[in-house]
């Protein structure tokens, strides 16, 4: 019969699997263990375990589920699984990107440009 207890080694940092950490200064991932973790400040922690990108790598919050506070429950999670999505995500990346958009963005932007525009806008402003 079903069971609400969870099931014992769910909750566990994964202790043969490395998460990414970031980019060195050539561009080559750098990874982590949860060990390493672990022993990190509670701020590391945080920021490390909150890290939702890049997608196609293994994070923090993957490997981690003891140190990152993120074990399963025995209730079913009002929150969709980890996937890649083609809509965008809801938080900024961790680093820019390597090419500017080919788009305009749908909203302004809260602060003005450093500099005055090369190109003349196709309407003017409505000042």
């Amino acid at each position: 019969s079903p069971t609400d207890a969870p099931t014992p080694g769910l909750c566990e940092d994964d202790a043969n699997a490395d998460f990414y950490f970031r980019d060195n200064k050539k561009g080559n991932p750098i990874f982590k263990d949860c060990a390493w973790l672990r022993n990190a400040n509670a701020n590391k922690i945080n920021i490390v375990c909150a890290m939702v990108e890049p997608i196609d790598r293994a994070l923090a919050k993957d490997t981690c589920l003891d140190t990152c506070d993120v074990c399963p429950t025995a209730q079913p999670s009002t929150i969709p699984s980890f996937s890649p999505l083609s809509a965008p995500s809801e938080s900024p990346s961790i680093k820019p990107s390597d090419a500017p958009s080919t788009q305009p963005s749908s909203t302004p932007s809260t602060m003005p440009s450093s500099q005055p525009s090369t190109i003349p806008s196709s309407e003017p402003s409505a000042e």
